[in-house]
């Protein structure tokens, strides 16, 4: 009898051990599980499970079990709280036999597989088993009133402290006001985060907090609106072009060779730069700005207009406007406007004048008077005389006047066979650019004969 006594109770401490794990496997259903990758699997079964072992408990970390994989490359950690949890992933890294652990959280897919297991587990012993399930259970319930609306935003963080430093500063807060929450979820930008807490009385309590400093800053805290599933599924690529589109410019008249970067001088804001057609550059002079908003976008419409890059006049215009992506004919005339005012400086007009009063005669009595001669004012430095001769159909000779450096006066006299071609090469280069540059293009008139320029 005391033989079997004794058997009963090894049994009955050996029924305890093995019931462990399925208490533990619970506890990782609220998703305190890690997994250690990377392990030197050289070693042994033991070696390996002792070091893990001894390891987690130099770092006071409270575990329930370690589930070794057959291979020895990884294994898998049930620890007690949120908080162990979130010491353990902070020990991602660190060496341990000769080899750096790959720690990282343990995704948990199938809760219904568990709840099964509590039931028949239920069915089997009474007492303990159906206490735990109450624990098994919990996280479910908790996370669908997390979805009636207890969920906290606490924006107003230090976002100078690194992620793991706000995040613990967080939780002692809330640990200090006696807050019970399931999780919490820090933004990237470090700027505010999302508190799943378990109650609506913890929600209230919650609220009162608002303003109370946390790392050198008050808290901004509010309720945070839970976006219902109907409204996410509400939204398509459609509405989100329309939102991208408000915040983008279309940019019209811009140079053949422009590059991202000159534009980018201009319009510093601007988070992104597309090219119809997916090209490189603006191969047909237009181009879509995208800014963080719409108000910078509308900001920069209003300052940028009418600027030049590489001596073109730029139109902007909100993208979805009616004549957003169609020149018009008024477009092309406040362009030459522009272009004139821009590009005519005061220096270059005031000495083509004098030079074309030394080469010309006063002013005609009759209109009907003509020239063979152009003189052409806004010359690029560069243009030379073939290439002015080369641009003005019928031209007989050209030159281009230079100082005694040698350096061009940026003006010129084209010479024709007749008045006709003269006229008619006037009238077909009205308005153009040589070289890049907007050019004026007039009659000029040899001394002592009068005439007018038409």
């Amino acid at each position: 009898m005391t033989a079997e006594k004794m058997t009963g109770c090894v049994n009955g401490k050996q029924k305890a051990v093995k019931n462990r794990p399925s208490k533990k496997s619970k506890v990782n259903n609220d998703g305190f599980r890690i997994c250690v990758g990377n392990l030197n699997k050289t070693k042994t079964y033991q070696e390996v499970n002792v070091s893990l072992e001894k390891y987690f408990m130099s770092q006071s970390l409270l575990f329930q079990d370690i589930q070794l994989a057959q291979s020895r490359k990884h294994a898998f950690l049930d620890l007690a709280t949120e908080m162990d949890l979130t010491k353990a992933l902070a020990l991602n890294g660190e060496i341990l036999l000769d080899k750096p652990m790959k720690i990282t959280k343990v995704k948990i897919t199938s809760e219904d597989k568990a709840k099964v297991n509590a039931r028949s587990l239920d069915k089997k012993v009474n007492g303990k088993r159906k206490a735990e399930t109450v624990i098994e259970d919990s996280p479910s319930k908790k996370a669908k009133r997390i979805n009636d609306g207890f969920c906290l935003f606490v924006g107003n963080l230090n976002s100078s402290k690194n992620s793991e430093e706000l995040k613990e500063s967080l939780e002692k807060y809330l640990m200090s006001q006696n807050l019970l929450f399931k999780d919490i979820r820090l933004d990237q930008s470090r700027k505010h985060a999302f508190v799943d807490l378990l109650s609506e009385m913890d929600l209230t309590k919650a609220l009162t907090s608002n303003g109370e400093v946390l790392l050198d800053k008050p808290m901004k805290i509010a309720k945070a609106k839970i976006k219902s599933a109907e409204k996410v599924k509400v939204k398509s690529p459609e509405l989100k072009k329309q939102a991208r589109d408000a915040r983008c410019l279309f940019v019209k008249n811009l140079p053949y060779n422009a590059t991202k970067e000159d534009i980018l001088k201009v319009f510093h804001k601007a988070i992104a730069i597309r090219f119809p057609g997916g090209t490189e550059g603006p191969t047909q002079g237009i181009a879509f700005l995208e800014f963080k908003n719409t108000s910078i976008a509308r900001k920069v419409q209003k300052q940028k207009q009418g600027v030049t890059i590489r001596k073109r006049v730029l139109i902007l215009n909100c993208v979805g406007e009616k004549g957003a992506c169609r020149v018009t004919k008024a477009d092309v005339e406040n362009k030459r406007k522009k272009d004139k005012k821009a590009l005519q400086s005061s220096q270059n007009i005031e000495a083509g004048k004098k030079e074309a009063k030394e080469e010309s005669c006063e002013k005609p009595e009759k209109a009907k008077v003509l020239s063979k001669t152009l003189i052409v004012m806004g010359l690029a430095e560069k243009t030379s005389p073939e290439m002015l001769k080369s641009v003005f159909e019928g031209a007989v000779n050209a030159r281009v006047t230079v100082n005694k450096k040698d350096v061009s006066k940026r003006f010129g006299f084209v010479n024709f066979g007749s008045d006709e071609s003269c006229k008619a090469a006037k009238e077909a280069m009205e308005d153009c650019e040589l070289d890049g540059c907007k050019v004026t293009i007039a009659y000029a008139y040899p001394k002592g004969k009068k005439s007018r320029r038409a």
